[in-house]
C-alpha cells in the first residue's frame, strides 16, 4: 500500500498550534492534546527509558541515514513515556516529533508518524478556531483601550536608515547565501527553508531588504525541489500568525502590529496564503479602530 507521507506544512502547523495551546494554561492542554493521545491508546505504560532519553536518542538517529526507519517506533516509545510524566514532558516529546516529522520524508511517511497525526489534528484544529475568535476580540480590545499617542508609538517602523545598519544587512545576506549554499549542498532543504524564512521575515519590511539576492536563492532552490517556494511561503504565515497571536496574549500590541505589517509586505493580499481571513479580519479591524479614533491618514502610511 502507498503511505503518503504527512506534508511538512501540516507538521509546522500542529506544533505551533501546541506552543500556544501551553500559553493557554492546563485545563486546555488536558482536553486538547493529552486527552486525544490518551483515547487513542498512547498513554503508557512506562518505557525503558525516560522521555528525555528518547528525546537525545532521537536526535542522535536523525544523524544516521542507516537509522531513520526507526525513529518512528522511537517517537512513540517517547510520548507514551512522556504521557506518565507531566505536562512539559508531553508537549516537548509531541513538538520534537513534529519537527522530526516536518523535516524528515522517510519519518513523515512512517505508519507512527500517520497515527499520531491523526489523533491530534481535529482537536488541535478546534482549538485554533477557538482561539482564533478569542485572539480576534483581545486584539480589539487591546487597540480599543490605546490612546492615540500610545497607537501612534507602536505604529513607528523600524528603519535602518544609517550606514552602520546599511553594512550590517549586507554583511546579513552574505551569511544567509553561504549559509543556504553550504545547507543545499548537503541536502538539507529544511535549513534553507528555516534560514530564509527567518531572514525575510526579520528584514522584508525594511528599506535595505535584499530582495533580488533572496530571490535568486528562491528560485534556485525551488527549480532543485519542486515546491521549494510555496512551502516556504506556507511556513512564513504559519510563523507570523504565531507571532501575531503570542503578541496578542501578551498584550503586546506593538509586536501584534509588526507582524500584520509584515505579513502585508511579504504576502501581498494573496487570498491562498494560510491564515490571510484570520489576520485580514484582525488589520481591518485595526483600520476601523483608528478611524473611530481619527488617525487613520497619519498611522496609515505606517504600515
Amino acid at each position: 500500500m502507498d503511505i503518503r507521507p504527512v506534508p511538512s506544512v501540516q507538521a509546522i502547523t500542529l506544533a505551533k498550534l501546541i506552543r500556544l495551546l501551553a500559553m493557554t494554561g492546563k485545563k486546555a492542554f488536558q482536553k486538547y492534546l493529552f486527552d486525544p493521545i490518551s483515547y487513542a491508546g498512547w498513554e503508557g505504560p512506562k518505557q525503558s527509558w525516560s522521555s528525555k532519553k528518547y528525546m537525545e536518542k532521537i536526535r542522535s538517529d536523525m544523524m544516521e541515514i542507516s537509522r531513520l526507519n526507526s525513529i518512528g517506533p522511537l517517537c512513540k516509545k517517547m510520548i507514551c513515556q512522556a504521557m506518565t510524566e507531566n505536562p512539559s514532558s508531553l508537549g516537548d516529546s509531541c513538538l520534537l516529533f513534529l519537527e522530526v516529522i516536518a523535516n524528515e520524508p522517510i519519518v513523515a511517511s512512517s505508519q507512527e508518524s500517520i497515527d499520531f497525526i491523526k489523533m491530534i489534528d481535529k482537536t488541535l484544529l478546534r482549538f485554533s478556531d477557538l482561539h482564533s475568535n478569542r485572539s480576534e476580540r483581545l486584539f480589539a480590545e487591546t487597540v480599543s483601550s490605546f490612546s492615540p499617542e500610545e497607537l501612534k508609538e507602536a505604529f513607528k517602523p523600524i528603519k535602518l536608515d544609517s550606514n552602520k545598519d546599511k553594512v550590517y544587512l549586507d554583511t546579513e545576506v552574505h551569511n544567509l547565501y553561504q549559509q543556504v549554499l553550504s545547507a543545499s549542498k548537503s541536502g538539507n532543504l529544511q535549513r534553507c527553508k528555516k534560514l530564509l524564512s527567518g531572514y525575510i521575515i526579520k528584514y522584508r519590511d525594511t528599506d535595505s531588504y535584499s530582495e533580488e539576492e533572496v530571490l535568486k536563492l528562491i528560485n534556485a532552490l525551488n527549480l532543485r525541489e519542486r515546491g521549494f517556494a510555496e512551502e516556504l511561503n506556507n511556513a512564513m504565515a504559519i510563523d507570523l500568525y504565531y507571532q501575531l497571536t503570542k503578541a496578542i496574549l501578551e498584550k503586546n500590541i506593538k509586536k501584534s502590529i509588526a507582524s500584520i505589517r509584515k505579513y502585508a509586505h511579504i504576502f501581498e493580499g494573496d487570498p491562498q496564503t494560510p491564515y490571510f481571513l484570520e489576520i485580514d479580519k484582525m488589520e481591518r479591524t485595526l483600520y476601523k479602530i483608528i478611524t473611530e479614533k481619527g488617525l487613520m491618514s497619519e498611522l496609515k502610511r505606517a504600515l
